[in-house]
């Protein structure tokens, strides 16, 4: 996902959605897949200019608890 939100923020977008990328048909495990991208997106909020809003999708509950999961484990996301 860091590709994608630099590209986003290069053209002065807000905001971007992601879904659980890889966890579809890379079966990768959500939790892995959570952590990586929280961690890609945790190293691009440092760096971002116009990008405030990044949207976490989820198409089931386990994916939306894996999200919720790694966020609150993470120290810059704990408030969530």
């Amino acid at each position: 996902p860091k590709g994608e939100a630099n590209r986003a923020d290069r053209v002065n977008h807000s905001s971007i959605g992601f879904p659980g990328m890889g966890t579809g048909t890379g079966g990768i495990a959500y939790l892995v897949a959570a952590r990586q991208m929280v961690e890609a997106i945790s190293g691009f909020s440092k760096e971002a200019n116009s990008l405030r809003l990044v949207v976490l999708v989820a198409r089931s509950e386990p994916l939306a608890s894996a999200w919720v999961s790694v966020l609150r484990s993470t120290e810059e996301f704990r408030s969530i």
